[in-house]
């Protein structure tokens, strides 16, 4: 079972002006309890130097302050949660995924090296706040160790309206974004990346790893991909078929998180009952002798639930 984390700061005393701010926040609430304090910390600190007033809602300058200065008291009782919850406030989930990441990337190359073994994966999420908050994590801890193994890049729709506003148009003076130079530009967590540019990155070996949401779920074809993880459940059929046909190469993987609530207004599809029904659909094409491909990714690619 994934660690019990203290409440996050309640922001009802905050008299934020839009309704459009609650759900914001309730949203970094949600992702505190799935991810724990440590990825949540780092990612409200992002915010609070990215975020700028939302100025099509007529927020002012007092309720904009106020939502900053939460964040920041968000992200500070974050850091000295980390240091005191059990596994350094990750959890369960985001550990498993760092062990199934270092799986990959690190021990599988089992020559030492620090390329990543050649492994391109794709990683899943529902959610593009998640999406954003996994790869600033991803990035910061990789970084900071010095290591090259895994090299990620995040794509979702609209990046920079996770949160109103967090493009740097909105943040920075027309004088300050003609000084904004290329690296910084590419530092800016939000900034909107060109779907082509992604996709050259993965092919050139700049990244190998792509967090994104059904945006590539739904057709881009990633050649190089060996390995495709599901973060948030299988919520279709159709959805496993379209992830699973994203691991192209021969001997690809494909893991899913098995955290189903059977008790859920719309509970998400196991994986066992997605494969079974792949298989039917299959052996029913055979049956009528058709030409037709299938979706799904070449036969030897193996299916693996993550517990």
């Amino acid at each position: 079972s994934s660690p019990t984390f203290p409440p996050p700061p309640s922001f009802d005393h905050l008299e934020l002006h839009m309704s459009s701010r609650e759900k914001e926040l309730n949203r970094l609430s949600r992702l505190y309890y799935e991810l724990g304090p440590k990825a949540t910390g780092e990612y409200c600190s992002v915010l609070a130097n990215e975020l700028s007033r939302n100025r099509y809602e007529n927020e002012s300058k007092e309720e904009f302050e106020r939502l900053v200065s939460y964040l920041r008291r968000f992200a500070s009782l974050c850091e000295e949660r980390s240091h005191q919850a059990y596994n350094h406030g990750k959890s369960n989930k985001l550990q498993r995924l760092e062990d199934l990441l270092d799986d990959q990337f690190v021990r599988d190359s089992g020559d030492g090296s620090d390329d990543g073994s050649g492994h391109v994966g794709l990683l899943f999420v529902e959610r593009r706040d998640t999406a954003v908050a996994i790869h600033h994590y991803l990035r910061k801890k990789y970084r900071e160790g010095n290591s090259s193994c895994l090299r990620s890049d995040v794509l979702v729709r609209d990046a920079s309206h996770v949160f109103k506003y967090t493009n740097s148009k909105h943040k920075l003076s027309q004088r300050e974004q003609d000084e904004l130079n290329r690296k910084s530009e590419e530092e800016w967590l939000h900034r909107v990346r060109r779907i082509r540019d992604v996709l050259d990155g993965l092919r050139s070996g700049d990244i190998n790893l792509l967090i994104a949401t059904s945006i590539v779920e739904e057709g881009i074809d990633i050649a190089a991909c060996s390995f495709v993880t599901v973060f948030d459940c299988i919520k279709t059929t159709k959805g496993y078929v379209q992830m699973r046909g994203r691991a192209r190469q021969q001997r690809a993987r494909f893991f899913c998180f098995d955290d189903v609530n059977p008790a859920a207004e719309n509970p998400p599809v196991r994986l066992e009952h997605a494969k079974e029904v792949e298989s039917a659909v299959e052996e029913f094409l055979r049956r009528r002798e058709m030409t037709i491909v299938p979706l799904s990714c070449p036969r030897n690619a193996v299916a693996e639930r993550i517990a």
